[in-house]
């Protein structure tokens, strides 16, 4: 929903949860975004996992959002310094 709201183009992006790491319990959890070709690559190493334990109940913690929406900018600079259209 954020990156629709700042115009992205989804079908672009991948959205991934502990890319390359074996099944949990995690206590921290890597959080990647990427190009569907990987040019443009960003992540978050450090989400806790008390930050996404909620994301199947309906309820968003603030700070989980706060880090995606930080990752997404990150992404958006990125992209404009690879002259990636997103």
């Amino acid at each position: 929903m954020l990156a629709t709201r700042r115009g992205l183009n989804l079908r672009s992006l991948n959205v991934e949860f502990d890319m390359g790491r074996g099944p949990g319990p995690h206590d921290v959890h890597i959080l990647t975004i990427s190009t569907t070709d990987q040019v443009v690559v960003v992540e978050e190493p450090n989400i806790p996992h008390d930050w996404v334990a909620t994301l199947g109940t309906g309820y968003i913690d603030t700070r989980f959002v706060k880090c995606v929406t930080g990752l997404i900018a990150k992404f958006e600079k990125k992209a404009t310094e690879l002259g990636v259209q997103v």
